[in-house]
């Protein structure tokens, strides 16, 4: 009786975890789809770019999904050219993503320029 206890604990322990990474990658949307043109196109490098970002370090076994919530144009910045290859835009652009945690809890706001890959806040 005891070891089918443990049994199930362990299940349970085993399905939360799993919907715990599962929910925010089924339910969050990158959103780049709301965006055109050459916003669009920088809204797919903003995702390149936090990922980049947050790479370096153990953030992605914390953060299960992005989200980009606004791209704009940046009047403060003047260049012919703004992001990498495949996602090169004409004018220079800013974007705001969000990354979620485990059950799609907020986590930090990451800002995508184009002079720099990107700063975090929290």
């Amino acid at each position: 009786m005891k070891s089918k206890l443990s049994g199930l604990i362990f299940l349970g322990i085993l399905v939360l975890l799993t919907a715990a990474w599962a929910i925010p990658k089924l339910f969050i949307s990158t959103n780049v789809d709301i965006f055109g043109g050459e916003q669009k196109i920088f809204a797919f490098y903003a995702l390149k770019a936090s990922r980049q970002l947050i790479g370096g370090s153990l953030e992605p076994l914390i953060v299960t999904a992005l989200k980009v919530t606004d791209v704009k144009e940046s009047a403060s910045e003047s260049m012919q050219q703004c992001g990498q290859e495949p996602y090169v835009v004409s004018k220079p652009y800013e974007a705001t993503v969000q990354s979620y945690t485990v059950f799609g809890v907020p986590y930090r706001t990451i800002l995508v320029t184009c002079t720099t890959a990107g700063k975090i806040s929290r």
